[in-house]
């Protein structure tokens, strides 16, 4: 044998992703992006997500804003002035998407859906909801913020 080929200053692009992110990124129909939570109380059809700052470690927020969010929220995403607001604006969006996903999953007894096909709004009073759902599986949302943590 002789040399084929050489390759000179040759450098790996080394993904620093969590776990769920890597999952999430590639199968996002088959894993959810935040972690389901047991609460106290918590009533048997209801269901509780944490999303942490290190689920989006060292990922690109907009790759994914881009993947995962509808076009108006992709807009709004991209008016975000900073990258610490356009972080918080995605892990919030994301838990919601997330608990959405997986709450309508088991209540139709299907597979998860892909985060994209639900956009989340507000209400005058700023309360979340699910827009655009035209069965009668719609979710009831509330969200809850606490350091980095949603």
């Amino acid at each position: 044998g002789r040399v084929w080929m050489r390759f000179v200053g040759w450098g790996d692009w080394i993904f620093k992703w969590t776990r769920e992110f890597l999952d999430f990124n590639r199968y996002p129909t088959a894993f959810p992006l935040s972690d389901e939570i047991t609460l106290p109380g918590l009533p048997a059809d209801a269901l509780a997500v944490r999303m942490e700052d290190r689920h989006l470690q060292g990922v690109d927020p907009m790759w994914v804003a881009r993947a995962s969010l509808t076009n108006a929220e992709l807009q709004e995403f991209r008016t975000l002035g900073g990258s610490k607001v356009m972080r918080k604006f995605l892990q919030s969006k994301m838990a919601v998407k997330d608990a959405v996903r997986l709450w309508r999953s088991r209540s139709m007894r299907m597979g998860l859906t892909h985060p994209a096909e639900y956009q989340i709004e507000h209400d005058a009073q700023g309360k979340p909801y699910v827009a655009g759902i035209q069965d009668r599986f719609v979710p009831t949302i509330s969200v809850t913020h606490k350091d980095n943590v949603v």
